[in-house]
């Protein structure tokens, strides 16, 4: 990920803290970060709600991942669901040897986190192959 964005609308830190601004100025503090809005921008309420309550269906949030990829000109964007967001980053966690269960929602020495995140960062660290893509520096180099 780059640490300037040329484009100050691509860059996820800003539009995540837009949108906590956003949410505090219609007095959320807490709970979900995703949240239903009107039409006219005010959070949609589940005692005013129709058909739609102030949460977001995991269709819906598929549905914008899915739209943006394909307005991103992403090849094969019709197979792209948001659950990727969530294992991008916690596969990021492990592979850098962190624990992602102190950032989700798994339970502590989650089985699921250590065979799906943790194990599979660690066979990656051992590939040779990934080892020769990367040659460690030499210390014959700077050596002339």
């Amino acid at each position: 990920m780059p640490t300037v964005w040329e484009d100050p609308d691509l860059d996820p830190v800003r539009a995540t803290r837009a949108w906590l601004d956003t949410l505090h100025r219609l007095g959320v503090h807490d709970g979900a970060f995703i949240r239903a809005l009107t039409r006219e921008g005010r959070l949609q309420s589940r005692a005013t709600a129709t058909d739609r309550g102030d949460h977001v269906t995991g269709d819906a949030i598929n549905d914008w991942v899915r739209e943006r990829a394909r307005l991103a000109n992403i090849k094969g964007w019709e197979k792209i669901t948001a659950h990727g967001l969530r294992r991008g980053g916690a596969q990021a966690i492990a592979d850098v040897g962190g624990d992602p269960t102190s950032q989700g929602r798994w339970k502590t020495g989650s089985a699921v986190v250590k065979r799906e995140y943790l194990d599979r960062a660690a066979k990656r660290s051992e590939n040779p192959w990934l080892k020769l893509a990367r040659p460690e520096p030499s210390s014959a180099q700077g050596d002339s």
